[in-house]
Formats: C-alpha cells, sequence, structure tokens
C-alpha cells in the first residue's frame, strides 16, 4: 500500500506573502488572485516560488504565460513587464524539449526568464520581492508559489528529516519498514 499525502501549501511561511502578494496554490488563492487582476492597471508583474520542493512545477511557467495572455486580452500587456523566478536550472524537469520550447515561448513573449533565484520575502512597503542572494526585484504585482510543507499528520509521525520523509532515489522507499 502506498499512502502519499502530498504537501500542504503555507502561504504565511513566506514573510509578506500574504500581505503584498497572491498566491495561486491554495482553494482560496486564485479566487483572491483572480480579483486582484481584475483591477490590475499593468505594471511589473513577479510570477515566483518561495522554496523547494514545491508541488507541480509547470505551474509557475503556465501562470506567467496565462497571464501574458489575459494581458494581451485586456490591453495591458504593452504597459506591463512579467518575470518568472524559479529555483531549478530548467522551467520543468525533464525532458529537456519541453522546457526548450517554453524558454522560446517566454522569449516569443517577452517574459523574463530567472532561473535557479528564490524568492525569501516580500518588502510590502517598497514593493520589492527580496531573493535568497540578496537581490531585490521591485513589482506591483506578485503571484506567488507558497512554501510547501509535509502535512502535519507526517510532521507528527516522527518519520521527517529536514522537513520531508527521506526515500530511497532509486525505489522510493523510506528508510521506515512497513
Amino acid at each position: 500500500m502506498v499512502v502519499a499525502l502530498g504537501a500542504d501549501p503555507d502561504p504565511a511561511a513566506t514573510p509578506g506573502l500574504v500581505e503584498a502578494g497572491r498566491e495561486f496554490y491554495t482553494v482560496d488563492g486564485p479566487l483572491a488572485s483572480r480579483d486582484v487582476l481584475d483591477s490590475f492597471g499593468g505594471g511589473r508583474v513577479i510570477v515566483g516560488v518561495t522554496s523547494t520542493p514545491f508541488r507541480c512545477p509547470p505551474a509557475p511557467s503556465e501562470t506567467a504565460l496565462m497571464l501574458h495572455d489575459y494581458l494581451v486580452e485586456r490591453g495591458l500587456r504593452g504597459a506591463s513587464q512579467i518575470s518568472l523566478v524559479m529555483p531549478l536550472g530548467a522551467p520543468i524537469p525533464p525532458p529537456p524539449a519541453a522546457s526548450q520550447a517554453l524558454l522560446a515561448a517566454f522569449a516569443e513573449r517577452d517574459i523574463s526568464w530567472y532561473p535557479e533565484r528564490l524568492v525569501r520575502r516580500l518588502d510590502r512597503q517598497r514593493r520589492v520581492t527580496v531573493l535568497a542572494d540578496g537581490e531585490e526585484m521591485p513589482f506591483d504585482l506578485f503571484l506567488g508559489v507558497p512554501v510547501h510543507r509535509v502535512p502535519s499528520v507526517v510532521a507528527e509521525s516522527g518519520m521527517c528529516v529536514d522537513g520531508w520523509i527521506p526515500v530511497s532515489p532509486l525505489t522510493l522507499e523510506t528508510v521506515t519498514p512497513d
């Protein structure tokens, strides 16, 4: 039997995300983001990842591309700048051809790609994201992938190391028998 509880998004774990940005990984997140997008008049948009691991690595790329289409539809793309900040070296894990297609799509749509970068916090007053390396990026709209954590039942099980249950990369077996 396999029990796979996944991971729970924790928007409050990234300082400033709840106050200054929007996330799209919880049930309520996309609804709140929709309301903000409806009133968005253009500007600097960052789609950013705040930790690893996170569910659905293609989602940030898809969000940036859908945001481009949405802003074009509303006549705001010319007044907007879209940046994608991710800790991965490629937009999605293998196959490489898929990532190459995404990078080409970003280039066609003038979406700025910032690989191997991680958003650590948002400064609400100054409207900047602060990256893990200390660099700051200004934003008018931030759409973030929140920190992911193991469900509380897993955290309380005593099987976690560094917040996750370690598994063999070859067999995906845990170190805890049965």
